[in-house]
């Protein structure tokens, strides 16, 4: 008569050592033991339905379940040793996982090599899908199975010389218009990408050196510094804000689009890590994380003022966050989050409801508008430090020429404009084109406190609340 099949775990402590032993019967019906160790009771209990599961497949000779089989293989080697003893894993499996942890050594195919770097190296998620699409880059041209070494600098030149023309996947795809014809958009990249691109694959191959896979890295004299691109800038107008948001859908959008316009928030990023703690009505300032920024000395931190175009948006969301009854520490925007690949179908709708052209660069021209509008006003260290770059990287990648700055050089134009030489806020025409580093200064101290996960949200009206117990933004 088979035996139960429920195994059972007892809590032992003796000969100084302490910890949980499972007891089951195999599929022989012979009674086991294994010794797991000083591990929590959610853990040891784990152990219990996974040998329980282990012992069950073993009877009806069929796979474990993915459950199971993830958890096997998350397993240190010592753990499934255990399981091996007492016959739940088969020798030859764990002598071949053993193995490859043991001679964890980079493969020298191209393909192999790619994910092998990858997953053996930490790094932001942002970062991890950078280097995914590199290596998609990659491998659309050389293939999976190119060895490393057989890479000449020839071949990457002229893997250059084609994602240039070739590597817009996204834009370059067939489509199918409402009148059934074929159309493509364009299928070359711009030069900032393309040297992004060949940036990445440079990082790759520089470890294949240290790996000793390749004797030389052929990407190394290919251009990969990324300049400014005159060409993608665009000036956001007040009036294309003002239509922007007429048809935005709620006041989560508006907010969105205003903390990107007129505060010059890096978005999604910074939008989406804001909370209400975050906001300081009565002094008119906010605080903001920047996960980009996070390992400067000022840990992705600093303060922005918040500036009347767009007070009147974070208070319209302060009152409707009051009736949901949120608490300091909820974010400020709950719907919609993700990443722009998740609201850029949305920006698009709102752009198309507004009758307004579609603009390179969605989010990030908003955000470069306002620095240029700031700079004609406020001295640009300043600027620097409420945006969050440096003046460097400003000039380069975010102010632009406006022809309001060209008609008062020339005496054509009206108004002192700002201490900076420029108009003041609001001039949109743009000047036709001729032609990140350490960010921000110290920001100013802010009182500490302990986490007030239940309190009451902050309205214009209450006092001020930044910067009270935050986790990890102190």
């Amino acid at each position: 008569m088979a035996k139960s099949r429920s195994a059972h775990l007892t809590h032992e402590s003796s000969g100084g050592r302490e910890g949980y032993r499972l007891r089951f019967y195999d599929r022989c019906d012979r009674r086991r033991s294994m010794w797991i160790g000083n591990v929590s009771e959610h853990d040891a209990d784990g152990w219990r339905k996974h040998v329980e599961h282990l012992v069950d497949s073993s009877r009806t000779d069929e796979p474990p379940n993915p459950s199971t089989t993830r958890w096997l293989a998350a397993l240190p080697l010592r753990s499934r040793a255990k399981l091996e003893r007492v016959e739940l894993v088969a020798q030859k499996e764990a002598n071949r996982e053993k193995k490859r942890k043991q001679d964890n050594a980079p493969p020298d195919r191209l393909g192999a090599f790619l994910d092998w770097y990858i997953a053996n190296h930490t790094a932001k998620p942002r970062t991890i899908v950078k280097w995914k699409q590199g290596r998609d880059c990659l491998l659309r041209y050389f293939k999976a199975n190119r060895k490393l070494d057989s890479i000449t600098h020839a071949d990457a030149a002229s893997w250059r010389t084609w994602i240039a023309e070739f590597g817009n996947i996204r834009e370059g795809k067939e489509r199918t218009d409402k009148e059934g014809n074929k159309t493509q958009g364009r299928t070359d990249l711009a030069d900032a990408t393309v040297r992004r691109q060949t940036g990445q694959a440079r990082q790759f191959f520089n470890f294949a050196i240290k790996a000793r896979l390749v004797e030389s890295n052929p990407f190394a004299a290919l251009p990969a510094t990324v300049h400014g691109n005159d060409d993608r800038q665009f000036f956001v107008s007040h009036d294309m804000v003002a239509q922007m948001l007429d048809k935005a859908s709620g006041a989560e959008w508006e907010a969105i689009i205003a903390l990107a316009r007129f505060g010059g928030l890096r978005a999604p990023s910074e939008v989406m890590e804001l909370t209400w703690e975050d906001i300081d009505f009565p002094n008119r300032r906010m605080r903001i994380f920047s996960p980009k920024l996070a390992r400067n000395k000022h840990k992705g931190i600093r303060y922005c003022p918040i500036f009347p175009e767009l007070l009147p948006y974070l208070e319209s969301l302060s009152e409707l966050a009051k009736h949901r009854g949120a608490n300091q520490t909820d974010y400020i925007i709950t719907a919609p989050r993700g990443s722009e690949s998740v609201l850029r179908p949305g920006m698009l709708k709102i752009l198309k409801l507004a009758g307004l052209e579609v603009y390179p660069k969605l989010f990030q021209n908003l955000r470069a508008s306002r620095e240029t509008e700031l700079m004609d006003e406020f001295p640009i260290k300043d600027v620097c430090s409420w945006i969050g770059n440096s003046p460097k990287v400003a000039m380069e990648h975010y102010a632009m020429q406006r022809q309001g700055s060209f008609d008062r050089a020339t005496g054509l134009g009206h108004g002192n404009g700002g201490p900076n030489g420029g108009p003041k806020t609001g001039d949109s025409r743009q000047l036709p084109a001729t032609s990140e580093s350490d960010p921000e200064p110290e920001p100013p101290p802010f009182d500490q406190g302990k986490p007030r996960a239940n309190a009451p949200l902050a309205t214009c009206g209450d006092s001020g609340q930044i910067g009270k117990g935050r986790p990890g933004r102190t």
